[in-house]
């Protein structure tokens, strides 16, 4: 029924018409009187007033019931020609003819169209700019309008052929259609948004044995257009591609696969994870300024296109390097047992800058990364540590002053007594061999010569000491405790030849007493016998008038792990004050520090250990199949005496470093969220970026040296391997939280060092306790997941009096070097001069909070009995260095040198 709207004027110019008195009546009226008639009748009572006669023009809404009444039918021609029709909805007809200049709209669902409906589509609705097709049986066709901008065909069934032939379209939307050939899109220059999703489409119909003619005539052009559907899309701004595994009608263009320049936002389905993701590296290459993109993996396969679908001809191979420089945010919705994720995590950090943003849609994931806000919280508030320090530390500083009775150096120092070491393996192995070594000259009152450090091991850096330590100040600040010079001591000209020995592994200063002093008498003992008859006649002659220079070889933990507190306080001036890195390191490494505070306010340094050759020496397996078992194998060869047991015995008694994913896990669960900043420092990860992206996608803000300097800047280092290791450990240093995933040499001087200073957030993963929690990781809710690693690793995370005084490796924790605050508030700096003490400050006597060892695996052989008495009295003399002691030979000593940081 028409209503015409109501006016003022309406009702005025009723006045002045006609003496009709229904043509005086107001409109409201008019219509409440009208509303009681059927539709027919008030159709032709309307004529009645000539002034409704020219108000059909305006009429905002037509709405037509052709159920029941053949005339409304058979006017439906006569509205869509003559009236100004905007939006037109058909119920129940059968033989409608789409046809009017001024229809704009069309929706049609539940029907059935033929050829007679859409044949005069572009000639007969010249101004038709939207068309939505629901649940639709098709059987005509093509679309084609040059008008059309805006098409939806959704859960629609085509019975044959379809062309769209639409070339100003900008919307497109073909959702869950089904159809017996692949439909056929022709050129879309001006498109911006498309959704293609499908099932099942064929290559060809060839069990229609009615239409084969037709289709051997068509094929060629069908194959074309199959390979070519991506490239009538690649337009597209935002484009949504959804298909089964083996999708045949995607998967075809793949060989001649397009650019898309304008694509920003992409979705895919599990069609993109066929052929090790060839599919999406594809699509992903052509993509230049794509920046969203969401993979949603919902079947595994279509079993159609398994058996339907020939093979291609195109290699699926690899695909040369690429980056996605504007790639920010990866969306991946998937079931919750469905390990695909996994492999497209590993691509996409492969292949991106810097994703911003990860939104992964199952159970699995959001147990991992801890989505949930309400999560995260809830982690907070029962969190018991403090994730960035601790509150303790203001009671404890270090204390590495000598006693009183620790005389100086003048008086102490025989002058001629001269001590040359030479370090073994990498930068930080070494770094205790320099420090044992200024001890060892003041037990033996020798001049200590300036370490020769390395340089024919593993690691193959020709640094020598100046290059890497400030030698200068090495000299100065031990000056009152140990002698020190630059080169050794010449005899007329020439250097003196020294004594080469080697002690076993440590020794204690008896040891040292016994052992290398006595072979430095036995040279004098030597020489007097030799020259007695000429020096018969001076009845005072003195073993002082001959230089004695004593070189010891491989000098690494060659010094007892107990020593008395002024030795052990002497140990420590060294290792934390004494040795500075040269300007050059120490500004690099500063820089790095600086540009990670300027990302956040805190960061995490993480020593990962995950390379080769540390996997191959644990004997660990970590699920890599014969692959890894052959690499690791292979490498295992170099140590001859190895013997290695049952793999899974050993992660399960937490002989074997944690995963980068594991640590990642770990670190989550303590509390620390995914925007925190974490800084790596690690060789060459076995398994590469593949390994990492686990612990990338749960910390995305991920970074190396390599990532925050510049080439210029870290240029001069390249080349050697102990000063890149240098600027790690400086970064390490000034972390707010340490964490180390071994027991290595530099894992064990960064957490001395850092008790040292402040009692600095350090963890250590309690691998052993973490083994089974892991292996039951899906099985459990988040919750209780992070409860459960928070309580396992009380103990390890570098709280003050963590471990007991004595317990473990000195240099990870020098506890005579620590003290309990009293009164006076005084710690010792770095710079001081002074080595005497000056505060009144008693060492730790609190009852330790517990004495948690540190996990099994290590780089070093174990203690050995101290073999300090000698029934000779005189010592071993080992010349040229020979056989090392019985320990040291049971591993090749290779092992010390890869496996020494």
């Amino acid at each position: 029924m028409a209503s015409p709207p109501t006016s003022e004027s309406a009702i005025t110019s009723a006045g002045s018409a006609s003496a009709s008195g229904f043509d005086c009546l107001p409109d409201d009226l008019v219509h409440h009187v009208l509303s009681f008639l059927p539709a027919p009748d008030a159709a032709r009572t309307s004529l009645l007033s000539r002034r409704w006669r020219n108000l059909w023009v305006s009429m905002p809404c037509l709405d037509i019931d052709s159920r029941g009444s053949t005339m409304l039918s058979n006017a439906r021609s006569l509205f869509l020609n003559t009236l100004s029709v905007r939006d037109y909805f058909i119920h129940g007809c059968h033989d409608l003819i789409l046809a009017s200049p001024y229809l704009t709209k069309v929706v049609l669902e539940h029907v059935v169209l033929h050829d007679c409906h859409f044949g005069t589509l572009n000639s007969g609705c010249p101004a038709l700019e939207n068309l939505e097709l629901l649940e639709v049986n098709i059987q005509f066709t093509e679309i084609s309008s040059t008008s059309l901008k805006h098409l939806r065909i959704v859960n629609c069934m085509m019975d044959c052929k379809f062309w769209i032939r639409t070339p100003n379209l900008l919307t497109m939307c073909l959702d869950g259609v089904e159809c017996k050939s692949s439909p056929i899109l022709e050129y879309l220059p001006y498109l911006t948004t498309a959704s293609v999703s499908v099932y099942g489409f064929p290559l060809e119909d060839s069990e229609d044995e009615d239409l084969s003619e037709e289709k051997d005539e068509d094929l060629s052009d069908e194959h074309h257009i199959e390979y070519n559907i991506l490239g009538v899309l690649s337009h597209a701004r935002s484009l949504n591609l959804i298909a089964p595994l083996r999708e045949a009608l995607l998967e075809g263009c793949l060989l001649t696969c397009p650019v898309f320049n304008n694509l920003k936002c992409l979705v895919l389905g599990d069609w993109c994870m066929a052929f090790d993701l060839y599919p999406l590296r594809c699509v992903l290459k052509q993509s230049p300024i794509l920046e969203e993109l969401c993979v949603e993996l919902r079947e595994k396969e279509c079993e159609y296109c398994k058996e339907n679908a020939p093979p291609f001809s195109y290699s699926y191979g690899e695909i040369l390097p690429f980056k996605c420089h504007r790639l920010k945010t990866v969306k991946i919705k998937c079931g919750e047992r469905d390990e695909r994720f996994i492999a497209l995590v590993k691509l996409f950090f492969k292949i991106s800058v810097c994703i911003e943003k990860f939104d992964l849609d199952r159970w699995f994931i959001a147990f991992v990364t801890v989505s949930s806000s309400s999560s995260e919280e809830r982690n907070e508030r029962v969190a018991p540590i403090d994730l960035w320090g601790s509150k303790l530390t203001s009671n404890f500083f270090g204390c590495s002053n000598s006693s009183g009775k620790f005389l100086d150096s003048s008086v102490t120092t025989q002058p001629d007594r001269y001590l040359i070491i030479v370090t073994s393996g990498g930068l930080n192995q070494q770094r205790t061999g320099i420090v044992d070594a200024v001890v060892a000259a003041r037990i033996l009152n020798a001049t200590l010569v300036v370490p020769e450090l390395d340089q024919r091991s593993f690691w193959k850096d020709s640094s020598n000491f100046s290059e890497i330590f400030d030698i200068n100040w090495f000299i100065s600040f031990l000056a009152k405790d140990v002698n020190i010079i630059k080169e050794p001591p010449e005899k007329g000209g020439k250097a003196v030849k020294p004594y080469k020995m080697r002690v076993p592994r440590k020794c204690t200063p008896k040891c040292y007493l016994n052992r290398v002093l006595p072979a430095l008498l036995k040279k004098h003992l030597f020489l007097w016998l030799k020259f007695r008859k000429i020096l018969s006649h001076i009845a005072h002659t003195t073993f002082s008038l001959v230089i004695q220079v004593i070189r010891l070889t491989k000098y690494d933990y060659r010094l007892s792990n107990k020593l008395d507190k002024d030795l052990q306080k002497l140990r420590c001036r060294v290792n934390y004050h004494a040795l500075r890195f040269t300007d050059p390191i120490q500004e690099l490494g500063e820089k790095l520090i600086k540009r990670m505070r300027e990302k956040s306010r805190h960061f995490i340094a993480l020593h990962l250990r995950f390379e080769p050759d540390m996997l191959a020496f644990s004997g660990c397996y970590y699920g890599g199949g014969e692959k890894e078992k052959r690499e690791l194998g292979s490498i295992r060869k170099r140590w001859k005496t190895l013997h290695i047991g049952d793999p899974e015995k050993g992660r399960r008694q937490g002989r074997c470093p944690l995963t980068p994913e594991e640590v990642g896990l770990m670190l989550r669960a303590l509390g620390y969220k995914s925007d925190v900043h974490i800084y790596v420092a690690s060789g060459e990860i076995y398994g590469g970026e593949d390994t990492l992206a686990p612990l990338k996608l749960l910390f995305p803000n991920y970074h190396t040296k390599e990532t925050l300097s510049t080439e210029e800047e870290l240029t001069p280092f390249l080349a050697h391997s102990s000063r890149m290791a240098a600027i790690d450990f400086i970064v390490c240093d000034g972390s707010d939280a340490f964490v180390t995933n071994n027991n290595g040499n530099m894992a064990k001087i960064l957490v001395g060092r850092r008790r040292y200073f402040g009692h600095k957030r350090t963890i250590r993963p309690s691998a052993k306790q973490l083994y089974p929690l892991f292996m039951n990781r899906s099985n459990i809710s988040w919750d209780a997941f992070s409860s459960q690693v928070q309580t396992i690793q009380k103990g390890f995370i570098g709280e003050p009096m963590e471990i007991t005084p004595g317990r473990g490796e000195f240099h990870a924790n020098p506890a005579a070097c620590i003290c309990e605050k009293t009164g006076i508030k005084s710690v010792v700096g770095s710079d001081s001069r002074s080595n005497r003490e000056t505060v009144n400050s008693t060492e730790i006597s609190n009852k330790p909070i517990g004495g948690p060892t540190y996990p099994i695996y290590t780089d070093e052989e174990g203690d050995r009995p101290d073999t300090e008495d000698d029934p000779s009295g005189i010592g071993e003399m080992i010349d040229m260095e020979a056989e090392d002691d019985s320990l040291a030979s049971r591993v090749d000593s290779v092992l010390e040198e890869i496996l020494s940081d």
